[in-house]
């Protein structure tokens, strides 16, 4: 991780000779609606069984530079936790397991042959562990082991007409289990459709391909919803969420998983 932290210092000193003002409200480059790994604040509870996951994290851009006529790029960093947790009734809601995301991000934005482009790299840390929710008095219910990925991730995508459409690759470069592998391709779509001065249909689908051993997996993750304007930028999202693959979380990489939910996100 110390190796990102100098590379991007790095790249730091060298924006700096540049002309750049603090970044302004709002992101630059926006969420993909339905990509698992993106800093949210908000809960998704599952039907089918007596679960929740639990999303508490934001991206903030820090620095924006002019790079030409039509484009600019900003310096960011994210920072965000996905935990699962089981609804026991009465409020309680014991934390089973927790994946801790942090890194920094360069973002990019323009246009390029009449259409208008955004990108992002992120150089990222992800760490998956057990928590107390999946012990019965003293004693784990499941064998905690080290999961910790280093990695950099881009993604592109293109507005055509209002829908946006991207493709990205992540390359793990350290990560434990070694029995991961190292490429995670991955494309998808998403849209935001005017309803009224205070409503948007929002919908996406993400597909990455993740493995072990190289051998790939379709990982497949559906959201439709509402956002529904509170104020300013800022807007509430009630959503249907549908993921389709192996465990998003790091502890249970192994596992298939089928999630379908309910929820509800901050959106700012």
């Amino acid at each position: 991780m110390s190796k990102i932290i100098i590379s991007f210092y790095k790249l730091f000193l060298f924006l700096l000779l540049f002309n750049f003002t603090k970044a302004m409200d709002g992101h630059l480059f926006l969420s993909p609606v339905a990509n698992i790994l993106e800093p949210r604040i908000g809960a998704i509870f599952e039907l089918s069984v007596k679960k929740l996951r639990l999303d508490i994290g934001t991206s903030v851009d820090l620095l924006e530079f002019k790079t030409g006529e039509n484009s600019i790029m900003r310096i960011g960093t994210d920072f965000f936790t996905l935990s699962r947790l089981r609804s026991e009734g009465n409020m309680k809601f014991p934390v089973e397991t927790a994946d801790y995301f942090f890194g920094i991000n360069s973002t990019a934005k323009g246009i390029v042959f009449g259409y208008d482009y955004s990108a992002r790299l992120r150089l990222a840390h992800i760490s998956s562990h057990i928590v107390d929710g999946m012990a019965n008095d003293t004693i784990l219910k499941v064998e905690p082991f080290v999961y910790s990925r280093e990695f950099a991730e881009l993604i592109g995508a293109v507005n055509i007409n209002d829908i946006r459409f991207y493709a990205g690759l992540t390359y793990v470069f350290s990560r434990q289990p070694k029995i991961t592998n190292s490429l995670i391709p991955q494309l998808g779509f998403d849209s935001r459709i005017k309803i009224n001065n205070f409503m948007d249909f929002c919908i996406g689908y993400d597909l990455r391909l993740t493995g072990l051993d190289n051998t790939y997996s379709a990982l497949h993750s559906f959201v439709a919803g509402t956002d529904i304007l509170i104020t300013g930028d800022t807007c509430i999202r009630l959503f249907l969420s549908v993921v389709e693959g192996k465990s998003i979380h790091g502890m249970f990489y192994k596992n298939n998983e089928s999630f379908k939910g309910i929820g509800f996100q901050v959106v700012y």
